[in-house]
């Protein structure tokens, strides 16, 4: 652009802006064709894209022509205003918002390809604290230079290059045309979901940019928090299923109900000469993907197979959320999510009702162990509020245990899974003879997926991949994620010798062990849209009369209600008759079905999508279940109508239940 000393003309600041505007737009889309292409080289295509290859990257490039048009008419609003009043900062400015924007598309890309999921407005929703752990967990002083070197690639080809582009008048004005047409047509509303054989395919195809600013466009023009109780109160039965509940006082008390949660682990467990104690063992990113028979990438947890076999074990169970954040509220209380996760109301949480507060009444103590920092999505605060008797973490850790292997970066999450279980043992000699509730978390199969004795868990792995007699290719993609799959292999070792060790006490006989996944591990690729939720659930007691396999689908918000009705019953605990359990209790049933209801909140952004019976809705798609837990696109209007407004009563109840800030009334609080 040209400054003279007499104000240039109108005219002429225009065509000068669409003349640089054009060959910076050049740069720009060369730049993320570059890096589309460098994506999608580098990415692990299964076996399913081949059969519609073309179509595949027809979508992905599609999808980057459209993030390109869309931003390129949002930043030519932006010049355009600033050109009015000075050339000289237009052409600053310039520079600035297309280094920027490549930047940031590259972070995502990249971000992707490590997370294997795509950033949304999730990140919004973690505390500073949060975001550097995780971040230091997934990178390393490596990538960090390679980004840098590439960054200043970035600002070195936008300095130099634009000037040596000559573009005509009719491409630019075309251009400029064409940026706007595509943005009243689109806006940044990333491409519609495909079925690619897999949701990683699915998200690989999607640009990366365009899925995250429109996650924050929404993020930022989201209404929360108004009163509706209006259409809380005229809630209906939309479906027929086991937690249909019939709702007290709908418009102050939005999930009040009358607790008719049946009794089914009493047929399973035998009563005790006392009430049992209860061990909660929560692990980090455990998939029914890669844990026991039918998995489709073949069981990498041996003990725990053999667990289940002497248990009570649920193949079809869902968690909550895609991420840790909702599994303590979901197991321990079976609580709505608020507006982000119940837990992330923090302070603002409203009173409830929960295992570790009503058991409280009969006697039991309740501990929650974990080997990372308990103030992570507020765990600590969640805990303390339904008064927990303690809480140890890695603070509590002293020199006699070793912590988890530092990344390059120096970053480690705590303490691995077999320290835990020492510290645990260790602890619980010095507990009260009372009933107890303990809870530990694990945190070893996260990334970085480092553990102690690596070598030995990498052995593990390459001869668990001869034992499962693999083809060749198998082999080489199982391989691709040779980490993630050695950190299963320590937490499944890691388990054998802390059931090894619990045997030898004198509660062991008379305590119900629970474990399960928090949620699917998502960095090995995801098949489906349930994927990412679908965990083992494994009840095992040396109180059980017989070991049972169920295949109906159940969640972690049926575990509290099943345990209370259980307790109501054989030990004559005293349990509220009016709760707010999202979850019906535990489905015994040997044949594969889905009789409740479960709203679904991949991330902190929110509550996006619902399963319900045999189908299951996902942003605009509608879901078929099938009995191996795969889901198959439908095109049925009137399942996909009902279970949108299901999930659009959800969120309004959570809202109502946010206008109010109750949950329970005071005195059933005060009472329990």
């Amino acid at each position: 652009m040209q400054e003279n000393n007499t104000n240039p003309s109108f005219k002429t600041k225009m065509s000068d802006l669409m003349k640089h505007f054009a060959s910076f737009m050049v740069v720009f889309l060369s730049f993320i064709i570059v890096l589309r292409i460098y994506e999608l080289t580098v990415a692990q295509f299964d076996q399913h894209i081949q059969e519609h290859i073309f179509r595949f990257m027809g979508s992905a490039f599609l999808s980057d022509l459209g993030f390109f048009l869309t931003a390129g008419a949002c930043l030519f609003v932006i010049l355009f205003l600033t050109a009015l009043l000075s050339v000289k900062i237009t052409k600053s400015l310039m520079l600035i918002l297309f280094i920027l924007l490549c930047v940031g598309h590259l972070l995502l890309v990249k971000y992707f390809s490590v997370v294997l999921n795509p950033l949304g407005a999730d990140l919004y929703y973690y505390s500073f604290t949060e975001v550097r752990q995780t971040v230091s967990a997934a990178t390393n002083l490596d990538m960090m230079i390679k980004l840098l070197l590439i960054t200043a690639l970035i600002v070195l080809l936008f300095v130099y290059l634009p000037r040596r582009i000559k573009t005509g008048i009719k491409l630019n004005v075309s251009l400029v045309s064409l940026c706007f047409l595509v943005f009243f047509l689109k806006g940044f509303t990333h491409a519609s979901a495909h079925n690619f054989g897999s949701e990683y395919d699915n998200n690989l195809a999607l640009n990366k940019s365009s899925f995250f600013y429109d996650a924050t466009f929404a993020f930022l023009t989201h209404s929360s928090g108004e009163n509706s109780s209006a259409m809380v109160a005229n809630n209906k039965a939309l479906t027929h299923n086991a937690n249909d509940f019939k709702y007290q006082d709908a418009e102050h008390f939005a999930f009040l109900h009358p607790d008719n949660t049946q009794d089914v682990l009493s047929s399973f467990i035998r009563k005790g000469n006392k009430s049992p104690d209860y061990v909660f063992i929560i692990v980090e990113g455990l998939g029914r993907a890669f844990s026991n028979d039918n998995s489709y990438l073949r069981s990498f947890t041996p003990f725990l197979d053999s667990l289940s076999r002497h248990s009570l074990y649920w193949e079809n169970c869902i968690s909550t959320a895609g991420r840790t954040f909702e599994v303590l509220p979901s197991m321990l209380a079976s609580l709505p999510y608020g507006t982000n996760g119940f837990a992330e109301l923090g302070d603002q949480m409203p009173g409830y009702l929960g295992l570790i507060n009503i058991l409280q009444t009969s006697g039991y103590r309740s501990f929650f162990y974990y080997g990372g920092d308990s103030k992570f999505d507020n765990m600590n605060l969640f805990l303390k509020k339904q008064s927990i008797n303690g809480i140890y973490d890695f603070h509590n850790f002293n020199g006699n245990y070793k912590k988890l292997p530092a990344n390059a970066e120096g970053f480690s999450w705590g303490y691995g899974d077999a320290e835990l279980f020492r510290f645990y043992m260790q602890e619980y000699e010095q507990t009260s003879k009372q009933p107890k509730i303990n809870i530990l978390l694990t945190v070893a199969t996260h990334n970085p997926f480092l553990v102690n004795d690596q070598e030995k868990y990498n052995a593990m792995f390459e001869k668990r991949l001869q034992n499962l007699k693999l083809d060749a290719a198998s082999i080489k993609e199982h391989r691709a994620y040779k980490p993630q799959f050695a950190s299963v292999l320590y937490l499944d070792d890691a388990l054998r010798h802390f059931f090894k060790s619990y045997a030898s006490k004198p509660s062991f006989s008379n305590t119900v062990f629970i474990i399960t996944g928090d949620h699917r591990m998502p960095d090995i690729p995801l098949s489906t849209k349930i994927d990412r939720y679908h965990v083992p659930l494994i009840v095992y007691s040396p109180l059980l009369k017989r070991p049972a396999k169920f295949s109906a689908v159940v969640s972690h918000l049926d575990i509290t209600p099943s345990i209370l009705a259980y307790q109501k019953k054989q030990y004559g605990t005293k349990t509220p008759a009016l709760v707010t359990w999202l979850g019906a209790g535990l489905d015994t049933a040997r044949y594969f079905r889905n009789a409740s209801n479960y709203p679904l909140i991949p991330t902190k952004q929110g509550v996006s999508e619902y399963l319900s019976g045999n189908y299951m809705l996902s942003g605009n798609t509608l879901f078929k279940l099938s009995a191996n837990m795969g889901l198959d696109p439908v095109n049925e209007n009137d399942q996909q109508h009902k279970l949108q407004a299901l999930l659009d009563l959800f969120v309004q109840k959570n809202r109502a239940m946010l206008a109010h800030k109750k949950l329970v009334p005071d005195s059933l609080l005060h009472k329990y």
